[in-house]
């Protein structure tokens, strides 16, 4: 269990069904913190995450017997991508402090609730009996997503900055772009 890489994968995000904020992270999916504000939610999380830490250490975790990474059943996954995207999620995946395929089920469990809260805010604000309260709820939420998004985007932006000033620099045609070439 990394504690670490579980807190910074951690999203907030509005629950029609609880009537609340949840904090859920996609690595371990057994805590969930609910509250009435983002901030609730989240501070409910971190003490819910630092006792289900507690009980990992004491070996009172369900699958975590014994220090390290359970066995999670899952199947791998095999994929061609451009060597800059692959560097960039490896870049990433540091940064989270996670594996390659718990970035990926990250990624994804953020797109899904994102992609939700968008068509949820759309579908109140666009309905006939949409409420003032109900809009500043839902606009509070889109902000929140648009800010995690541009966080998330100049990470990104960032990350493959880098990758691609490496990998740029260490191309054999640098050294001959970067003279100045004399006519023959």
């Amino acid at each position: 269990m990394n504690k670490v890489a579980i807190s910074k994968t951690a999203i907030c995000y509005w629950s029609e069904e609880d009537d609340s904020y949840v904090v859920e992270s996609s690595l371990f999916e057994t805590i969930a913190g609910v509250g009435d504000t983002p901030e609730d939610a989240f501070r409910v999380f971190d003490d819910l995450l630092d006792d289900a830490y507690e009980a990992y250490l004491e070996g009172r975790v369900p699958g975590y017997d014994k220090p390290g990474r359970p066995t999670k059943g899952y199947t791998s996954l095999n994929t061609d991508v451009r060597p800059e995207t692959k560097a960039t999620l490896r870049a990433l995946s540091a940064q989270f402090g996670c594996s390659m395929g718990e970035l990926i089920d990250f990624l994804l469990f953020y797109y899904e609730h994102v992609r939700s809260e968008v068509a949820s805010r759309e579908s109140c604000v666009n309905h006939p009996t949409g409420s003032p309260a109900t809009d500043d709820v839902q606009t509070h939420i889109l902000e929140g997503i648009t800010a995690r998004l541009d966080d998330l985007r100049k990470q990104l932006t960032q990350v493959h900055q880098d990758v691609h000033r490496k990998t740029c620099t260490q191309h054999p045609l640098t050294e001959i772009a970067g003279r100045d070439l004399e006519p023959a």
